[in-house]
């Protein structure tokens, strides 16, 4: 999966987000590249591709409220270098203070039932960047569907619609 992808798993037409929203699904995805306990350049490139496509979803909520217009969507702009490292110095922080665990159970609890889905797809997606699948990162995805309130069923098929999108 290239930064070019997330375009096929981020959708511009996902409902808007809330500031909130935008934290917890941001949050997951951070929690969902470091699984494994490293993250590589593609990995990091995909995680900003994702925070600008999550953003501009985030964005679109804020100019919906304030304009009353679909009219006014934002279009995802590429985080700057100094952005990434700050979220990435921010989150490494946040981790390091308050583990993982209780990140994701936190940001889950921030989610409505459509924002949860699109945040599980992202963690998968972000998960199989590095074509790596580890035990610990499938033990994240497992603990992550439960505090999403995602069943397994659910889950297999939100993983499903994932590999589906990247391979068309």
């Amino acid at each position: 999966m290239a930064p070019e992808d997330v375009a096929k798993i981020v959708s511009l037409d996902e409902p808007p987000l809330g500031a909130a929203e935008f934290d917890a699904i941001v949050t997951l995805a951070y929690v969902a590249m470091m699984a494994d306990g490293v993250a590589c350049e593609t990995e990091l490139a995909v995680f900003g591709a994702i925070v600008a496509r999550v953003r501009a979803l985030a964005t679109r909520a804020v100019k919906q409220s304030e304009y009353r217009s679909s009219a006014a969507i934002a279009q995802p702009r590429a985080l700057e270098d100094d952005e990434t490292d700050d979220l990435l110095s921010r989150l490494d922080a946040t981790v390091a203070a308050r583990g993982a665990t209780e990140l994701v159970s936190d940001a889950a609890s921030a989610l409505s039932p459509t924002a949860r889905r699109l945040a599980y797809k992202i963690a998968y997606a972000m998960v199989i960047v590095d074509l790596a699948d580890t035990r610990d990162e499938q033990s994240m995805l497992s603990d992550l569907a439960q505090a999403l309130e995602i069943d397994s069923d659910a889950a297999a098929d939100l993983a499903e619609e994932v590999l589906a999108r990247l391979s068309a």
